[in-house]
């Protein structure tokens, strides 16, 4: 953890000791200065000392010492927004919950920081940090999640409140030359998560019946997965999942590509039909979103980089062959309103690996374009085909073939809850025998592992994100199970063998943060 971002922790905690001490005996605000006060429609009650004035604050609308209550919808400003701040700032923003609130949603309207999110030890579970600029999220019992920072505007994180939270806060620790903000905080009640739930069910009874399924046969491996057995396997732990054999146009119909429209002089399908990249997958749930992984746009890769800028992706249903866009009829691509991504995502462990992306157009759908149901909590996977599609690379992440034509495989087996959450807790250096924090046992119990029949099966770049469906046989009915998330290189000593685990955020319980994602905010 660098230097800087243990001194930011220092300075919240002194922020919190101070943060009611500042203000004059009787004051029911902060002290700031009068321009400060009026200008965000609070009421000057008397003088502080120093030139500044005790402010009270109404209303849903505040900036720093701000406390909102009474109001499904709250707003919170930096000090001089619309126009940029700068130099050092701890402002703290106070939201009192409703008994009846489950979750909060933040959306960041407008999110300008001086500093991008740096991991630059990735591999070696470093955890990331921020360089200058950055929020805290809490509110939480004996733990909090990791802080934020980067150009978040256009994102949207969706928080799960522990039974009785009194209080949800926001920190921003801020220290470079220009930076402002205006985050739109909405409380989600248990209610309206059965309201969405109802809707979505409805929206997938009533759409096109699943188009015919081609059966998966273990020998038969595309040229590209057959190109992987020479390769030799990558130690690292990486954000990939991929291997199978070609799909046949329409047959994975809730399949989705999240690709960036920069173009590149050389890609997947040269030049010059590369007119844009497949970056990661994704599933279709409703007419308006795609669930997928967080790490596609907050990942934390070998070396610093800022977030994925909104105005630069797109959403492509339908497809088939990358490099055929006219082959299939129901191809079209969608631009991309927002991603909201989970509150407690953990970026060195890709823990809560999970996003939504919401769509600026809706989805028409068709018989090669439709959505997938969600698995339901207590689901029983005995018997249940696994169907793992996308288009991930085959090899090693420096020397990757990509296949242009959907892949899909059946050959994989999902292991037991107990061995994949043995398996997690033994990968994570965490100790068994001690009691989890919330902010690892959320993760660590949420997580569907496999591994191939074939130890050819394994992960590709260009797959996370993407879906692993589950067949009731005696419904022919797909549902949507897992989200790849990466894989991990294990060893089943009884077997004597090495394999890659796959790894993938579990849906049944990701259901209700899915769910609050689908409230209309």
């Amino acid at each position: 953890m660098s230097s800087l971002l243990k001194a930011g922790k220092v300075l919240v905690l002194f922020f919190y000791f101070i943060s009611y001490v500042y203000c004059q005996p009787g004051c029911p605000g902060p002290c700031v200065s009068g321009f400060q006060c009026q200008h965000h429609g609070g009421r000057i009650l008397g003088p502080c000392g120093s030139g500044q004035v005790c402010c009270e604050y109404g209303g849903n609308s505040g900036t720093c010492g701000h406390i909102a209550r009474g109001n499904k919808v709250s707003n919170f400003k930096s000090p001089d927004y619309p126009t940029y701040s700068s130099g050092s700032l701890i402002c703290k923003f106070d939201l009192e919950l409703s008994t009846s609130s489950t979750g909060v949603r933040l959306d960041f309207l407008d999110l300008v920081m001086d500093s991008t999110p740096v991991d630059a030890k990735f591999y070696d579970m470093a955890t990331p940090s921020c360089d200058s600029d950055m929020f805290f999220i809490k509110g939480f019992k004996d733990w909090s999640p990791d802080p934020r920072c980067g150009n978040l505007t256009g994102y949207s994180a969706l928080v799960e409140l522990e039974p009785g939270q009194p209080v949800l806060t926001l920190v921003f620790v801020m220290s470079s030359f220009a930076y402002k903000w205006h985050v739109r905080l909405t409380e989600i009640t248990h209610a309206e998560i059965q309201q969405a739930g109802q809707i979505l069910d409805n929206k997938v009874m009533l759409s096109y019946p699943p188009a015919p399924q081609r059966p998966f046969y273990p020998g038969r491996l595309s040229e590209v997965t057959q190109l992987s057995r020479n390769k030799s396997q990558s130690p690292k732990r990486v954000p990939l999942i991929g291997g199978g054999a070609d799909a046949t146009p329409s047959s994975v119909p809730w399949q989705a590509s999240l690709q960036t429209i920069q173009q590149m002089p050389v890609g997947l399908c040269g030049e010059p039909k590369n007119l844009s990249i497949h970056f990661c997958g994704g599933s279709i749930i409703d007419d308006r979103t795609i669930v997928t992984a967080a790490h596609c746009f907050l990942s934390a890769a070998k070396y610093p980089h800022p977030m994925m800028d909104l105005n630069l992706m797109k959403i492509v249903v339908g497809e088939h062959n990358l490099c055929h866009v006219d082959e299939v009829p129901h191809t079209r691509s969608i631009p991309v309103a927002s991603v909201i991504f989970h509150f407690n995502y953990l970026s060195a462990e890709i823990i809560n690996d999970i996003a939504l992306v919401k769509l600026a157009n809706p989805i028409q759908f068709n018989p090669g374009v439709q959505p997938i149901a969600l698995a339901y909590p207590g689901i029983q996977t005995t018997g249940m085909m696994p169907l793992l599609s996308g288009w991930g690379s085959i090899g090693t992440e420096e020397n990757a073939t990509y296949p242009p034509i959907l892949q899909q495989t059946s050959a994989i087996e999902v292991m037991s809850e107990q061995d994949c959450m043995k398996s997690t807790v033994n990968y994570l250096k965490l100790n068994p025998h001690n009691r989890l924090s919330f902010k690892y046992k959320s993760g660590v119990s949420r997580g569907v592992c496999t591994r191939g029949i074939d130890t050819i099966i394994e992960a590709g770049f260009g797959d996370s994100g993407g879906p692993l469906a589950v067949m009731d046989k005696s419904t022919s009915r797909y549902y949507l199970y897992g989200v790849v998330s990466h894989k991990r290189p294990e060893r089943d000593e009884k077997a004597g063998r090495s394999y890659n685990l796959n790894y993938f955020g579990k849906i049944p319980d990701y259901g209700t943060w899915i769910l609050m994602g689908l409230v209309p905010p």
